[in-house]
Parts: structure tokens; sequence; C-alpha cells
């Protein structure tokens, strides 16, 4: 989950359900600023939420993994 403001860009009270992660938030940057991505920088994981923000409709293209632990909570290690 993530709360983002910005007044006057972001529409207030807004819920969507869009997978997100960290790595959208460097091409998303990138956008806003209206910054090209050198053409010596290697793919990029992560896709710009800039549409997102400014209230378009948003999918990913691809699919984002995510993983699941099922442990109740508790805390494994190995040794």
């Amino acid at each position: 989950p993530a709360v983002l403001e910005w007044p006057g860009r972001v529409k207030a009270n807004r819920i969507t359900d869009i997978n997100a992660n960290t790595s959208d938030i460097y091409p998303t940057l990138l956008e806003l600023a209206g910054v090209a991505l050198p053409n010596i920088q290697p793919r990029l994981d992560g896709i710009s939420l800039a549409p997102l923000l400014r209230g378009e409709k948003q999918v990913r293209k691809q699919p984002m993994g995510f993983w699941t632990y099922h442990n109740r909570g508790y805390g494994r290690q190995a040794r």
C-alpha cells in the first residue's frame, strides 16, 4: 500500500487496484520531470505511474511477481 499526495496534481481520496512497487518510483519521477531515459540505461523493471497520477487508466503490460509466505506471522530462520 502507498499514499501519494501532490496538491493540485493528484486527485484526493482516490483508491486504485493497480499493483505497484518501489521499482516504479524511478520511471515515474523521470516522466514527471520530463527526463528521457538514457540510451545506455538497462531496461527498467518498473513502469511509470504518471498516467495513474493524472487520473488516466493504467495497465501493467507484464505481470509483477509477488511472494506470500503463510507462516502466521512467525519469523523463520535457516541455520
